[in-house]
């Protein structure tokens, strides 16, 4: 008898916690809820988005159909799996199929190869996400052949997909163990019936379960321990490295007097639960405080702004520093002058120099351009083109938005204005080449963002640097322009991951080489639009040393032969690649 009313108060104290997570969850994660989190475990794990206007999918093995016409999943079990999709395409048209890995979910998503009516294959790599592009016929049969293999969610899933924070783990995960001891030793809605008087010693059961808790929490901390990681996504910086026992002075080798501090200071960067307890207090701050700041991000609640407060340049640009700039500019400009390259240097300027009320809650903010002495020197002695579109982006602020609000990038519109001046500075040369006009585009409009290198709509990559994963900040909307010209990832020959090409039969006889950093995303489709071969190469993923243009652009600038260079840096990008003299040794 008193093992049923133990089992009785178990399921008594699980059903009670389950119901209080779920309703935590609820307010504490931006909709999530536990039935969402099981109808996610039966989602298949390998989505497959295919034009619907072109491509008609007509069969497939253990596939699922999603409801969107445009969109079918492959699901699959724990062991390696073969997928053969066939489709038959209804037109004649340029169509794209996209093969997406479901990022926090699958473990393993390997990409065969996609055959297109037997005379076209393309091969592709183990890649998150992959796009392709190709003209079909109509009547043309199409088969999409990959390997997939399912996988337990993460936590990183549960919180991007699902809307959960850690600051609803940490609740939940207390509400739950405080709960259930309460229920299962008589404190809490417990019937007469099912209470125990055989627990004499309740004192020792709750010393118990205090232990059972802080050795739980030492445990996971020591498992969790960072030994490897160098930055936290979490908080934006630099972890602490371990100290050494020893310093290097002018003479000799002596002890490190500071090294218990530093010691301290890199436990705390790298114990279990640090990104727990700082996404605790993030979601703390966003529920109490009028501004939040996390890392180098600080969001003003009233007007919905979000400042990278690493990007506020005070006084980097020196004398000294002009003149190194200035050097490797000329240097750039002289090799591509050597081999008959128009070479168009394009500086965009920051957000809060465009919308200075907006940005005067950042502490001591400047008011003046920092740039405009180095603006100047390029424009008056670089040998080369330099365009610095303040004015004008300024000027068409007053039209509608030109920077993100939630993110540091220009929106479409601000690129356009940006490309208007680009096009100018190769119209001088090329006199028949004339900027598109952006009234007579194709055109959408969302309140989301989309700046990166993926063509994803996010909340902004600011407002998920500061911890927020809903739409609460949200209450603008945006233009975009929706190119019709698809592109292809190509993998590059030199240390680059890869790079980006635009086959346009439509546009001015010229091969063009866009380089540079995030703020060319929204600048490419433009350019693509405009010139018959365009290719793109991103130089600031990854590694620091990447920002040395020549360095690692020079291989694909001899095979492509390009006729125009543009190369487009933001403001607190310049100093990056001055650094790495863009690409020039010592």
């Amino acid at each position: 008898m008193k093992f049923f009313k133990l089992i009785l108060k178990h399921l008594l104290a699980l059903a009670l916690t389950i119901l209080v997570l779920n309703a935590s969850l609820k307010v504490f994660s931006d909709g999530y809820n536990l039935d969402a989190l099981m109808r996610s475990t039966l989602r298949a794990n390998a989505e497959i988005n295919f034009d619907a206007e072109a491509l008609k999918f007509t069969d497939g093995k253990n596939i699922k159909t999603s409801g969107i016409a445009s969109t079918i999943y492959a699901k699959s079990g724990l062991k390696d799996q073969d997928f053969n999709l066939n489709f038959k395409a209804i037109a004649d048209a340029r169509s794209q199929i996209k093969l997406l890995s479901k990022k926090y979910k699958v473990k393993k998503l390997s990409f065969k190869s996609i055959v297109v009516y037997d005379d076209i294959e393309l091969k592709v790599n183990g890649l998150k996400e992959s796009l392709y592009n190709f003209k079909v016929q109509k009547g043309d049969l199409i088969t999409l052949s990959f390997k997939a293999r399912n996988a337990i969610p993460s936590l990183e899933y549960l919180q991007h997909q699902h809307g959960l924070k850690s600051f609803a783990v940490l609740f939940t995960t207390t509400a739950f163990v405080v709960l259930y001891y309460l229920v299962l030793f008589n404190k809490l809605l417990v019937p007469a019936c099912l209470k125990l008087k055989s627990l004499k010693d309740k004192t020792g059961a709750d010393k118990f379960y205090l232990y059972l808790i802080f050795l739980i929490f030492i445990i996971v901390s020591i498992l969790g321990f960072n030994f490897k990681g160098t930055s936290s996504k979490v908080d934006r910086r630099d972890l602490s490295v371990f100290p050494s026992l020893t310093v290097d002075t002018q003479t000799n080798k002596s002890l490190n007097q500071n090294f218990f501090n530093e010691l301290n200071t890199y436990l705390e960067d790298r114990f279990g639960l640090r990104n727990l307890f700082i996404n605790s207090k993030l979601q703390s701050d966003i529920l109490l405080k009028s501004q939040v700041e996390n890392g180098n991000c600080l969001w003003d609640k009233e007007n919905n702004y979000f400042a990278s407060l690493a990007d506020f340049i005070y006084d980097k640009f020196d004398e000294k520093f002009n003149q190194k700039l200035l050097d490797n500019v000329n240097n750039l400009a002289n090799y591509f002058n050597e081999h008959g390259i128009d070479f168009v240097l394009a500086i965009v300027p920051e957000p809060y120099e465009i919308y200075t009320d907006e940005y005067s809650f950042v502490p001591n903010a400047p008011k003046d351009l920092v740039e405009a002495d180095t603006v100047k020197l390029l424009k008056d002695k670089a040998n080369c083109k330099i365009i610095f579109p303040y004015e004008e982006l300024k000027t068409a602020s007053k039209q509608d938005f030109v920077f993100f609000k939630a993110d540091h990038h220009w929106t479409d519109f601000g690129a356009y204005v940006g490309y208007q001046e680009i096009i100018k500075a190769i119209n001088s040369k090329y006199p028949e080449v004339l900027p598109l006009n952006w009234d007579k585009l194709p055109h959408s409009k969302s309140n989301l963002i989309r700046s990166d290198f993926d063509r994803k709509f996010t909340i902004g990559e600011s407002a998920l640097s500061v911890g927020l994963r809903s739409k609460r900040h949200l209450d603008s909307e945006y233009n975009y322009y929706e190119p019709q010209l698809p592109y292809v990832d190509l993998p590059d020959a030199g240390a680059l991951e890869s790079y980006r090409k635009w086959q346009n039969d439509n546009g001015y006889p010229l091969k063009v080489y866009t380089i540079g950093t995030s703020f060319n995303e929204n600048l490419n489709p433009f350019i693509a639009a405009t010139f018959k071969d365009v290719i793109y190469s991103r130089l600031n993923q990854g590694t620091s040393t990447k920002y040395q243009v020549l360095k690692y652009t020079k291989h694909l600038i001899e095979s492509f032969k390009p006729d125009v260079v543009v190369l487009t840096l933001s403001v607190p990008n310049i100093a990056y690649f001055t650094q790495n003299n863009f690409g020039f040794e010592d």
